[in-house]
């Protein structure tokens, strides 16, 4: 076979065969620039991933971090001694005086602890008659049903925080806790309140997230339910998710 292509190759006119090698010649630098093209694109996508990884993880350590601050700010509201003497003053059934007195000292306090954090829209503290105390920036009038979910959620934990989503009525990520305080006569802890901290989540992700933007890239945040935290309007269907 070989030689009667060969023999065939040799009959030809000088043209046909000028033709032959320069169409072959083409052939193999048009293959060789396919392949180097594909591995240039794969290259390519590889460090558009790499990348867009990296950004990732970078947002959402920020993010975290961000996070456990607030959940730091917490922690310190419901262990503060001051707020404490005043939240059982207020359960107490004082005077007047007494009562305004001790709101406007918590109102003060909850300042001082950090109300007025660059991602923080409200503290806001409840005592056992469901009174609200608050400082922060936007401060919003909790609805009961709201309110009461709050309050069980944060039962539930025995002292420790749950995080309350977003809805339509508050659209921001709450941090609760129950505010207790050991009783010696009781040898118990007695529960004295709520402490709630109202997040601007869509302006924390917003601010750590820029760079993924950049790269044409949203972030969503999710929780093991399946529910939004952010956005606070989901881009699509958790269901459609799934399927990719």
């Amino acid at each position: 076979m070989y030689r009667k292509v060969k023999a065939y190759y040799n009959n030809l006119r000088i043209k046909y065969k000028m033709f032959i090698l320069i169409s072959s010649v083409t052939l193999a630098f048009s293959t060789g620039g396919l392949f180097i093209l594909q591995y240039a694109y794969n290259a390519y996508n590889e460090e558009i991933y790499r990348q867009s990884a990296q950004s990732l993880g970078v947002s959402i350590s920020s993010i975290e971090n961000e996070l456990r601050k607030m959940e730091g700010l917490s922690f310190q509201v419901t262990t503060d001694l001051l707020i404490h003497n005043y939240l059982r003053m207020l359960n107490n059934d004082p005077s007047d005086y007494e009562r305004f007195m001790s709101s406007s000292e918590i109102r003060k306090r909850l300042l001082d602890v950090g109300a007025l954090n660059q991602y923080v829209h409200s503290f806001q503290i409840y005592d056992n008659y469901d009174r609200e105390l608050a400082s922060g920036n936007q401060i919003v009038a909790v609805g009961d049903e709201r309110l009461l979910r709050m309050k069980e959620e944060a039962a539930n934990q025995n002292g420790g925080i749950t995080w309350i989503l977003p809805d339509e009525e508050d659209q921001t990520l709450v941090i609760a806790r129950e505010i207790r305080s050991y009783s010696p006569l009781r040898l118990t802890l007695q529960t004295l309140g709520l402490s709630t901290i109202r997040l601007d989540i869509e302006s924390l992700v917003d601010n750590f997230s820029n760079s993924m933007r950049e790269k044409g890239a949203d972030l969503m945040i999710i929780n093991e339910d399946g529910e939004f935290i952010y956005p606070i309007t989901p881009l699509f269907q958790i269901n459609l998710l799934a399927k990719v």
